[in-house]
């Protein structure tokens, strides 16, 4: 190949390649094009969405900004002065007590109960178990597992019917 050859060679290589990023550009743009605009609230969710899945990858938790976390000093301080209150009033409760009696029957309406920062779904189930608010705590543990909510478990100091509704009780318990 004499040197003109080559020259032309290149030429046309060069201008293969420019050519071929103009039209895979074009291309970009027409299937840009096609696809719908993503709004604000879509991008924001897709978002939220990728970092509840690192944040769970990692062993993390994310809690909505709406949600007052205390600490288990803050927590036993809190319920320390419930109690105080209650005991004044003549009406002291346990950790899983009985708040209001049904009148006609006797029977326990509602029971408060304590969940603690650290709590196992077993350990949780468990007290309800003992509380009267679950049946079967097999069946509770089953059905936070089924709805990934075992480790959304939130602590504090919950009232419940006596024999609520299970998924209920998972609502009060529990964030999305």
């Amino acid at each position: 190949m004499s040197v003109s050859g080559r020259r032309s060679f290149w030429t046309g290589i060069g201008s293969g390649l420019v050519i071929g990023a103009i039209l895979l550009q074009v291309m970009n743009i027409a299937v840009q094009r096609d696809l719908p605009p993503m709004d604000a609230e879509t991008q924001q969710t897709e978002a939220e969405q990728d970092w509840r899945k690192l944040a769970e990858e990692a062993g993390y938790t994310l809690y909505p900004s709406d949600v007052k976390l205390y600490t288990q000093e803050e927590l036993d301080e809190r319920l320390r002065l419930a109690l105080a209150a209650a005991e004044q009033e003549g009406t002291a409760s346990e950790e899983a007590g009985v708040t209001d009696i049904d009148a006609v029957n006797g029977n326990a309406a509602n029971v408060d109960v304590q969940i603690k920062a650290g709590m196992l779904a077993s350990d949780v189930a468990e007290l309800l178990s003992e509380a009267g608010v679950i049946a079967d705590k097999d069946a509770f543990e089953l059905r936070l597992k089924e709805q990934r909510r075992t480790p959304k478990i939130r602590s504090g100091v919950y009232s419940f019917a006596l024999g609520e509704d299970m998924d209920s009780v998972i609502e009060k318990i529990t964030f999305d």
